[in-house]
């Protein structure tokens, strides 16, 4: 548990080439990653995407523009509850 900003930290990482809904229930969850097809995919299974653009550039790690218009963090430090309440992808549970 984060004290600070009130969020339980389950961290689970998946290998680049599995599905990550097979692996983890999407629904509620929320899913960092820097490729938009498995953003896809996960909001599809009823799961909340975030968008990991590290360089800042609206494309993924394949070269594709995020045109869904994906919440994007570039720094997991930024990643608190207050972050989620204002894009509107925290909650409450």
């Amino acid at each position: 548990m984060d004290k600070k900003n009130d969020i339980k930290q389950n961290i689970f990482f998946v290998p680049y080439n599995k599905k990550k809904s097979d692996v983890v229930l999407a629904q509620d969850n929320i899913l960092i990653d820097d490729c938009l097809k498995n953003l896809d995919e996960w909001v599809h299974n009823n799961g909340n995407g975030i968008f990991f653009d590290y360089n800042n550039d609206g494309y993924d790690s394949w070269d594709k523009p995020n045109i869904k218009s994906y919440p994007s963090i570039n720094n997991l430090s930024k990643f608190t509850k207050n972050r989620l309440k204002e894009e509107r992808i925290w909650k409450k549970r």
